[in-house]
């Protein structure tokens, strides 16, 4: 069989039963939240999104944005959950942390100042 290989393109959906205040706005105004194992960016002003997948295995069970509305970070539910920091604006990874937790991340916060 041939090679296949899929690629997202939209996320129609939002999961707010799980996890609770995780919809955001980042600094260029755009829309910041998570579905499955996915962050998302939504620009609605060009209706494009930009994604942060590929470190989350499980769903993601917490998404906060730091003060300066610059970085995003989101943890998972299951045995071994990551927490991953990402910019906001891009979506690429900043950070990873593993083997931090375990059985999963309900929460998370970033410190007023937005340093930790």
């Amino acid at each position: 069989p041939p090679e296949a290989q899929l690629e997202l393109e939209f996320v129609y959906g939002f999961n707010g039963r799980i996890a609770r205040s995780n919809v955001h706005y980042n600094a260029e105004g755009s829309i910041v939240y998570h579905a499955a194992g996915v962050g998302i960016i939504y620009d609605k002003r060009e209706h494009q999104q930009v994604f942060n997948s590929g470190v989350h295995d499980q769903e993601i069970t917490a998404l906060v944005i730091d003060p300066t509305r610059r970085y995003v970070a989101t943890a998972q539910f299951g045995e071994e959950p990551v927490v991953q920091v990402w910019d906001a604006a891009s979506g690429a990874s900043v950070a990873v942390f593993e083997n931090v937790h375990h059985r999963g991340v309900g929460a998370l916060s970033f410190s007023p100042d937005g340093k930790r």
